[in-house]
């Protein structure tokens, strides 16, 4: 499964703040794309909501809420694998209010202040 994650960037200079204003179509954004092989799931395969609800928990979560949850630590070991084959840590992993995220070709959706706004 291909993920996209899109960390939206604060832009001072147009006194815009991801975290705070949310998504603005257009704002610059750091992309993390990953290749996730994921644990088995119903036919409809996992939804852009419960990747990037996964995505939150592996970047946000305990090492033992993540190791709970088998989507996280898929993503959670994805994540490590790309830190580890760049040679560094990016500057910002976690997803916040502002942020995308999109499974293969689906729809994109923008963290909300609660939950997710679809985009596309």
């Amino acid at each position: 499964m291909k993920i996209t994650i899109g960390l939206t960037k604060t832009d001072r200079a147009a006194d815009y703040v991801p975290a705070m204003d949310g998504y603005r179509e257009g704002a610059a954004q750091d992309v993390v794309l990953l290749e996730v092989e994921a644990p088995t799931k119903h036919e409809g395969g996992w939804q852009a909501v419960e990747v990037g609800e996964a995505y939150f928990t592996a970047t946000n979560a305990p090492q033992e809420v993540i190791e709970a949850d088998p989507l996280a630590l898929a993503v959670y070991r994805e994540l490590a694998e790309e830190v580890r084959r760049q040679g560094k840590v990016p500057h910002r992993l976690s997803m916040s209010v502002g942020d995308t995220v999109q499974v293969d070709d689906g729809p994109r959706l923008a963290v909300a202040s609660f939950g997710f706004t679809q985009l596309d």
